[in-house]
């Protein structure tokens, strides 16, 4: 069973919001966005499909760093991709990101997945849990991270046009362009520099997943 800690912060002398009926009140028509790697899943994409696969085959590391000298990260996350298969069933999922999207949905809000994992992956997750109107993840040539990941949805859905949900400090680029922020994160410095930002703010925390 999952339990979920819920928690909003809205500065600026605007009235204080407890829920997330409160976070989808006060951001009308705003797209969620959801992060993947230790957001919607824990753990990192890239890193699981590196053990494994260098697990399975060592000598595989050469091509791997053939990959990342060619084609940078988005090089190395595409060959890993393509070298260690996975099952979107097998992966544990955030349950409380995943009742927030279904609030939004439930809502008739549009709900995407943006990422900096690699496009293949993203859409086979995407594709399993079929809650997803978009899925906008790394390609060959655009890692989709931090200052990238903002300008994309900014330009998008418009400025303040979404609601960003992240777990780490590149993430704090993409909530300074956000309408409001959901926080998947413990970390107490993340929270202090999002509070400052003004906006709407949910901290969420799940001690298992779904």
């Amino acid at each position: 069973m999952a339990h979920h800690h819920v928690d909003f912060v809205q500065m600026n002398s605007k009235p204080a919001l407890y829920d997330a009926a409160g976070l989808l009140a006060a951001c009308p028509d705003a797209v969620l966005a959801v992060d993947l790697d230790g957001t919607l899943v824990p753990g990192d994409m890239l890193r699981r499909g590196l053990v494994q696969l260098l697990w399975r085959a060592p000598w595989s590391s050469v091509l791997l760093a053939a990959a990342l000298a060619q084609g940078g990260r988005p090089g190395l996350k595409r060959a890993v991709a393509q070298r260690a298969p996975f099952d979107p069933a097998g992966l544990r999922y955030n349950a409380a990101v995943l009742a927030l999207i279904r609030l939004w949905r439930a809502a008739g809000r549009r709900v995407v997945l943006a990422t900096a994992a690699e496009d293949g992956t993203a859409r086979a997750i995407a594709g399993h849990l079929e809650l997803f109107d978009e899925v906008h993840a790394s390609t060959l040539g655009n890692n989709l991270k931090g200052r990238d990941k903002a300008a994309f949805l900014s330009k998008r859905y418009g400025a303040q046009g979404f609601v960003y949900v992240g777990d780490g400090a590149a993430d704090l680029h993409v909530w300074a362009k956000a309408a409001g922020a959901v926080l998947v994160t413990e970390s107490p410095k993340l929270h202090a520099q999002v509070r400052k930002m003004g906006i709407p703010m949910l901290r969420l925390t799940s001690t298992d997943g779904a």
